[in-house]
């Protein structure tokens, strides 16, 4: 349970890092998006 509660902690904190590096953002209609340069990033890693 201990490990599964870290765990979930890390995660939270990555979303968080995401956020505040502006990697995720909110529009207008309060969906969240991924920011245009940030996924092309990926993409040119995976190639």
């Amino acid at each position: 349970m201990i490990s599964d509660l870290r765990n979930r902690i890390a995660q939270l904190e990555a979303e968080l890092a995401d956020y505040k590096q502006g990697r995720i953002t909110i529009g207008e209609d309060g969906v969240e998006t991924f920011n245009d340069q940030y996924q092309e990033n990926l993409l040119l890693h995976v190639r």
